[in-house]
């Protein structure tokens, strides 16, 4: 092996060990021609604007802690799948997420969702969640898929009028 070889050879190694071992976020695996195909599809069937910048997608390691999506695990699932930050406008995908199954493509509409919410200022935050699983539902449902929702828990928790009722 030449020595340009064996440094471009260590160096290869070197970028991918620093991606295994690094705990911060790494970039998604969603290509942006499916990010599109998401966007034309919520162009179609929302009256969501699109944003005018597409936020940044991260794949990282589920939390140590669930306690921030307490409600999304007990009306979907066991595991947090996907979170949208308001304050970067970023969309967090958790490992394992693959873009060849339909269930983790639809968690990322449903970030999507909340991208397009957050750019357009949409009314109460605790109403998100309830529009982002209808679309999500609508979507997998069209691919005959179902999405395994408790809508009762979705309903009570994404009330604005329950949860703006503080006790005096």
């Amino acid at each position: 092996m030449h020595t340009s070889q064996s440094v471009a050879f260590v160096t290869t190694a070197l970028v991918l060990i620093t991606s295994f071992l690094s705990s911060g976020p790494v970039a998604a695996q969603p290509r942006p021609e499916l990010v599109e195909q998401l966007e034309v599809w919520l162009d179609q069937h929302s009256d969501l604007p699109r944003a005018s910048e597409a936020p940044a997608i991260f794949l990282k390691d589920p939390p140590e802690l669930e306690d921030e999506r307490t409600t999304s695990r007990v009306a979907v699932g066991e595991r947090t799948r996907g979170l949208y930050n308001k304050s970067d406008r970023t969309i967090t995908l958790f490992r394992p997420w693959t873009a060849t199954n339909t269930e983790d493509v639809s968690v990322l509409l449903h970030e999507l969702v909340h991208h397009r919410q957050a750019t357009a200022n949409r009314g109460c935050r605790a109403r998100w969640e309830y529009q982002a699983y209808k679309l999500q539902e609508k979507w997998m449902n069209a691919r005959e898929v179902s999405l395994d929702v408790n809508w009762t828990v979705i309903g009570l928790t994404t009330n604005c009028k329950l949860q703006n009722v503080h006790p005096d």
